[in-house]
């Protein structure tokens, strides 16, 4: 199930990414078509534009991913923990633990936004 889940969310950002860049890349072809096809030509610069864009996108997601993982390996280290089951203790002792609402104080249902937020409003009033 893990596996399963893991190439899904892969998979699901990984087109998420495609389609932002495209639609970005889509998006200034059609505001300025003559500086895009300029962009598209090695020039002065030695480089194209989609080239350095490509470039500066991979550089970027390896350093994100790079940091994520040396923040992620320092806070695993620092915990001390031995495995994923030790490291969840530890975590859990150190933040506060989250109250059950059970039943719901309040409402839970609205019929829409206006519904909601008129609720919202309301409380917000006579608490102060």
């Amino acid at each position: 199930m893990f596996i399963q889940t893991t190439v899904f969310l892969s998979g699901v950002a990984g087109a998420s990414l495609l389609f932002g860049f495209g639609s970005a890349v889509a998006m200034a072809k059609k505001k300025d078509p003559t500086s895009f096809s300029q962009g598209m030509t090695v020039g002065g610069g030695g480089e194209n534009g989609a080239s350095l864009a490509l470039r500066a996108l991979g550089r970027g997601t390896v350093y994100a991913v790079l940091g994520v993982s040396v923040i992620s390996w320092g806070v695993w280290k620092l915990s001390g923990a031995e495995n994923m089951k030790d490291f969840w203790l530890k975590v859990q002792s150190i933040f506060p633990q989250v109250k059950k609402n059970e039943p719901p104080v309040g409402r839970t249902e609205f019929d829409g936004f206006r519904d909601l937020f008129e609720y919202l409003s309301g409380d917000y009033s006579r608490k102060k």
